[in-house]
């Protein structure tokens, strides 16, 4: 009996393995059935070409035999791309210009054909400037486009209180006036003071730098980007481009472009600051960037409108009191400054006959008209010999005429090229030739103010 059990058992036994491994091997299937049925399905896609390039067609239409407008088209389906007209791109397949260069113009097409990318050019031959330009051109290069224009910095070379090459805020150029540092004005023109640069349209876009009156020629291209108010040097660089000042890259945002003057940009260059250039062209007479130094201190507006060595972002003007109230009841000339808004707009007056603070006077007194309270700075420019800039800072309460008192015993380092101390104490010891005003420093208050009787007391 025990035999039989031990028999059936073992035959139970078997019977139940075979079923497990029967059952597993099923398990098995199903889960290589599932993921296998779970794979995605690649849908290989390839990219065919439309055609080749020489499939592709380019065409120029000008508006007049050889005249200077001209359609540019890409007329071939299925292709897409842009036009590189060397001034500036259009992205699109069709454009229309006003090229301002006459000669053999190469004008190139970069786009796809649908599988690879190409470009493919077309010559135009220019023979007249038909068209008028935008007015920028003409202001920059001069009405003879070939011929061209030379332009030469607004000021110097020696420092003289102006501003043609100064430091200032990084990022806009709506503070492209505001004087940080006035670099040239004060102490530090740059090493190509006396140079020139020239621009003309003989054939290309040329730009020539010569470093100084006489000195050989390096030649360039350039870009004037009108919609975008750039101009862009190419293989070599502004007037007063010396690191870190310039852009190595040779980008310049435009301030100012009219035929008597020219204001260049750069929003963050290698000391991260902003930079201003103002240029003139050469032989367009003495530079108005100072003034003529008549006068010292006390400064009343009373004789002539003579005073601005320059300003930077505000108008100035010497006018009749229209204020004659408070503690100026009979001034009938002051000084009107007209302020945008920008946060370190200034006024900078220059004096023949320099402050001097080398005795115990070292207070300055001014009366402000402002209906709007603020912080007013006095700032000492760069003095005669070199000494340092420094500033002095009261408050408004904006009742009117107000006489403010900047005590220079109590002043402090103004800021200059990489910063050097910039706000520790300082007493000033030499003489200053030029002065700066900002009202509301550092805000961004706008309007008409006035001030009269500058004063060492």
């Amino acid at each position: 009996m025990s035999k039989t059990r031990v028999g059936r058992k073992m035959i139970n036994q078997k019977f139940i393995e075979m079923k497990i491994n029967k059952i597993g091997s099923l398990f098995i299937a199903s889960l290589v059935l599932l993921f296998s049925g779970c794979e995605p399905e690649v849908d290989e896609m390839n990219l065919d070409n439309t055609t080749d390039v020489a499939g592709v067609e380019l065409i120029a239409t000008q508006s007049t035999p050889g005249g200077n407008k001209i359609t540019l088209n890409m007329d071939t389906p299925g292709v897409t791309g842009y036009w590189d007209y060397n001034l500036g791109k259009a992205l699109t397949n069709k454009t229309t210009i006003v090229y301002p260069i006459p000669g053999t113009a190469t004008f190139t097409f970069v786009g796809t054909l649908g599988a690879e990318f190409f470009t493919k050019t077309i010559e135009v031959e220019i023979e007249q400037l038909d068209n008028a330009l935008d007015q920028d051109w003409y202001d920059l290069v001069g009405e003879n486009t070939a011929e061209g224009k030379t332009w030469v910095f607004d000021g110097g070379p020696a420092p003289d209180g102006g501003l043609w090459w100064f430091m200032s805020p990084p990022g806009d150029k709506a503070g492209a006036w505001t004087v940080w540092w006035n670099a040239a004005g004060t102490c530090c023109p740059p090493a190509d003071a006396t140079g020139e640069m020239k621009f003309d349209l003989g054939g290309a876009a040329n730009f020539t730098y010569y470093a100084s009156e006489g000195a050989d020629a390096q030649m360039g291209s350039f870009v004037l980007d009108v919609a975008n108010q750039q101009l862009i040097i190419n293989d070599a660089n502004i007037l007063g481009a010396e690191a870190p000042r310039g852009n190595p890259a040779g980008v310049y945002q435009i301030v100012s472009l009219t035929e008597d003057e020219l204001v260049l940009y750069v929003p963050n260059n290698e000391g991260g600051t902003g930079w201003t250039w103002v240029f003139k062209p050469k032989g367009s007479g003495e530079t108005d960037g100072g003034s003529t130094g008549t006068l010292g201190l006390p400064l009343s507006f009373d004789g002539s409108d003579d005073y601005v060595g320059s300003s930077s972002g505000v108008d100035f003007n010497v006018v009749t009191n229209p204020q004659q109230s408070g503690i100026n009841p009979t001034a009938i000339m002051v000084g009107e400054v007209i302020m945008p808004g920008g946060q370190y707009d200034a006024l900078t007056i220059s004096l023949a006959n320099a402050i001097d603070f080398s005795g115990s006077n070292k207070t300055i007194i001014m009366k402000v008209y402002s209906e709007t309270p603020y912080p007013v700075l006095f700032k000492l420019e760069t003095g005669v010999n070199g000494e340092r800039a420094n500033e002095v800072e009261v408050n408004h309460g904006g009742t009117g005429w107000e006489e403010l008192t900047f005590d220079f015993n109590n002043a402090r380092k103004s800021y200059i090229d990489g910063n050097q101390g910039a706000g520790e104490a300082f007493v000033p010891t030499g003489q200053y030739d030029t002065f700066s005003i900002f009202l509301d420093f550092g805000g961004t208050t706008s309007g008409t103010f006035y001030i009269d009787d500058i004063e060492q007391d």
